[in-house]
């Protein structure tokens, strides 16, 4: 004869002690709905697979990335303040308990805590500030083709950059949804805009999958309004993403070794075997300890700075080559 242990004993009961409920509920037409808790060790459900990949991207408070209106050339800062789940704000990861197998099982809501299985979930939001000022840190031609103001008009398309993948770059576009301003909460009474999530567009990219071409190529960067600095070099080019090195002791090159992640820089790229020269602005997307991973979005052409296209990408490399 097989042995019950105490916690299938329990779970027995109290689905019984449920099902008594409900049918109780049923015989005196009562309005009430039993409130029923999943098994916490089960399997989520196939068509909330994509909640995870979403939560573990775009933790809350974590420094993100987005560009506005599918202009991957206008690029700004944005954080993940809070996810709001049926209409409910969640503020910290401490809210959301996995299962065994490490996916969000149960979101803790309200001013109770109240577990809501994912099996409930009928909306799911991310909350970012609204971050329209800094448009004005942009040159005229992109405040002109951004639309002074306009990036979070509801129905509005936001690409969000992820700061947490292990490798590449991951993308997904969202929808501006509503502006709200909350009168409660650790970011009451701040412009706050609910964007929902595109999963279909989710793309994780993993950049050793693309076709990466090894160089040796001596390059300048520049911070933000800062000199250039001259102790890097290119040592390979991906799909619109150049990995560049730190020449010698980091202390020694103190300056050239700051660089932060998400930071904007400029890059000079001057071949003297072809007197090519490409001069061109992106991000730091990877931090390593002598070496950093820049996503290139625009280049200088015709004394204006346009966005970096297939064919610059193509020159670009033609000349790396050719160093």
């Amino acid at each position: 004869m097989h042995r019950i242990s105490k916690a299938n004993r329990i779970n027995q009961q109290y689905v019984e002690k449920t099902v008594l409920k409900t049918l109780l509920s049923i015989a005196f037409k009562s309005d009430e709905k039993p409130h029923i808790v999943m098994n916490e060790d089960g399997a989520i459900d196939k068509r909330f697979a994509w909640l995870r990949p979403v939560i573990e991207l775009f933790p809350l408070g974590r420094k993100h990335r987005y560009y506005p209106g599918h202009k991957s050339e206008i690029v700004f800062d944005t954080m993940v303040l809070a996810y709001r789940v049926n209409g409910h704000f969640i503020y910290s990861m401490n809210a959301i308990d996995t299962n065994a197998d490490g996916d969000p099982a149960f979101f803790k809501i309200g001013s109770n805590g109240e577990r809501l299985h994912v099996s409930q979930l009928q909306n799911f939001e991310l909350v970012v500030p609204d971050t329209s000022d800094l448009e004005r840190h942009l040159d005229y031609e992109r405040r002109a083709a951004l639309g002074r103001g306009r990036q979070f008009d509801v129905g509005n398309t936001i690409s969000l950059l992820s700061s947490q993948a292990g490798r590449g770059a991951s993308v997904v576009d969202t929808v501006v949804n509503e502006h709200i301003t909350l009168d409660q909460g650790p970011y009451a009474h701040r412009n706050l805009i609910c964007l929902m999530p595109n999963v279909e567009t989710m793309s994780i990219t993993d950049q050793r999958g693309k076709s990466r071409v090894k160089t040796d190529v001596p390059v300048l960067l520049a911070e933000a309004n800062g000199p250039w600095l001259g102790a890097w070099k290119i040592i390979d080019i991906s799909e619109h993403a150049i990995r560049v090195q730190l020449h010698g002791d980091a202390e020694e090159n103190h300056d050239a070794f700051v660089l932060p992640v998400h930071s904007g820089v400029s890059v000079l790229v001057q071949i003297a075997k072809t007197e090519q020269q490409f001069q061109l602005k992106g991000y730091v997307m990877r931090r390593f300890p002598k070496a950093r991973v820049i996503r290139l979005s625009t280049i200088l052409r015709e004394d204006k700075y346009q966005s970096f296209g297939p064919f610059d990408l193509f020159e670009l490399k033609a000349a790396l080559l050719n160093h």
